[in-house]
């Protein structure tokens, strides 16, 4: 058994709209709203390492192996990321923190330096994720990327205006690490705890829905 899985689930495209808490007006918008509405690429980074139970992107034994792929998918665009006490850095340490984002609000990846406001107004919200400026950032970054907290560490979301499911499984496979396996989840069918934590359970027998990405 290989110690550390690590988990890409998608939804490509995604609405804004859905993706809102359950129960709001948003969230009873038709389908018809989801067709005409902003529609986007979402997709979630997580991991387990087996070994040692801890359950976290972060937390796995071979953090370079989400690490380095994220780094050549978007090499050569501007990174930029607000940290929590406000302040905006047009050139972070990705790497310390893609490895440790607890003092990260969230990154950004785009053709050039964006204006401090789309952040702050992004920031300013209690779930940024969830934000209502979300959009006008997405309109002009390449992919913005939130810390999820996990179990033990944190997890990553990606928001995107194009699918990067294709791009990411290829990055994946240039940058194999010895006792990582890692894996494609489409979102919908994974909703159910049991379904996302299919690592621990279905490894020797995986559903039709999860893809092997790599050994």
């Amino acid at each position: 058994m290989s110690d550390d899985v690590i988990k890409y689930f998608y939804e490509e495209p995604a609405s804004f709209e859905l993706l809102q808490p359950e129960g709001t007006e948003r969230s009873r918008r038709s389908l018809e709203d989801f067709q005409s509405g902003p529609r986007y690429h979402r997709g979630y980074l997580a991991g387990t390492d087996l070994a040692t139970g801890r359950v976290g992107l972060t937390a796995i034994a071979h953090p370079e192996a989400f690490i380095r792929p994220l780094l050549e998918l978007f090499g050569g665009f501007q990174w930029q990321q607000i940290g929590v006490d406000g302040v905006i850095d047009d050139r972070p340490d990705v790497i310390h923190t893609l490895a440790f984002p607890d003092r990260t609000k969230f990154l950004s990846v785009a053709e050039g330096a964006l204006p401090n406001s789309l952040f702050r107004d992004v920031a300013a919200d209690n779930r940024p994720a969830q934000s209502p400026a979300l959009p006008a950032l997405m309109d002009a970054a390449r992919v913005v990327l939130f810390p999820e907290p996990a179990h033990h560490g944190f997890d990553w979301s990606l928001f995107s205006a194009t699918p990067l499911r294709e791009a990411l499984r290829a990055a994946f496979g240039r940058h194999p690490v010895p006792g990582v396996r890692r894996f494609g989840v489409p979102y919908q069918e994974a909703r159910s705890e049991e379904k996302f934590y299919f690592e621990s359970w279905a490894l020797d027998a995986l559903p039709d829905f999860i893809e092997t990405w790599s050994p």
